[in-house]
């Protein structure tokens, strides 16, 4: 059975397209060919990735996957190569994209079919912000840019599967409870939240 998570943000998301609509948005959100924004699989599997590894290392002595760590080669694998894959192996995880959950999703959909006055598809917000030197702790002079996010109040639905037995579905659970957040800009307070199991 395919294990559902929520991502249920605390503030706004941004999630990168690479690019912009130039004069008007300088960092667009990534959407999918419907024009509703959503998560890579790529990504949640980056994080959940990062969070096992940050158990396991707490845990056992020199993990595989760990920094100077060798990649396991035996038959058998380790818990990290069988979830998320090695050079030796695929993994057994499989991270689908996070799409916005019902119903948020579907008011999201349908405020994308009606006409919208302006350059955005509409059913997001942008942020005007200001480019900081930090070493100096100062404004850049004319550096002002903005940046398309989702509104906290729409949550995502992420979907693992694959044949996961107990010990690996433990493992994926106390991972999500270590992400905090997603997406660009956190040192500007973007992309907040918490993630938990769904009731299936």
């Amino acid at each position: 059975m395919p294990l559902r998570y929520t991502i249920e943000f605390e503030s706004a998301f941004h999630l990168g397209s690479g690019h912009g609509i130039a004069g008007i948005l300088d960092r667009a959100l990534l959407r999918g060919a419907d024009r509703v924004p959503f998560i890579p699989g790529s990504a949640i599997k980056g994080k959940f990735r990062e969070a096992a590894l940050r158990i396991l290392c707490a845990t056992q002595k020199n993990p595989c996957l760990a920094p100077g760590a060798e990649i396991c080669k035996d038959d058998a694998g380790c818990t990290m190569c069988r979830l998320f894959g090695s050079a030796m192996r695929r993994g057994k995880a499989v991270f689908h994209d996070a799409r916005p959950a019902v119903p948020e999703g579907e008011a999201l959909a349908a405020n994308l079919k009606f006409p919208h006055q302006g350059w955005l598809p509409g059913g997001t917000e942008v942020r005007t912000t200001t480019a900081i030197d930090r070493k100096r702790r100062v404004v850049f002079p004319q550096h002002l840019f903005s940046t398309e996010t989702v509104s906290p109040i729409i949550r995502f639905e992420a979907v693992i599967s694959g044949p996961l037995d107990d010990q690996e579905v433990e493992l994926l659970d106390n991972s999500a409870g270590l992400l905090t957040f997603f997406g660009g800009s956190s040192s500007r307070g973007l992309g907040f939240c918490r993630v938990y199991r769904s009731a299936q």
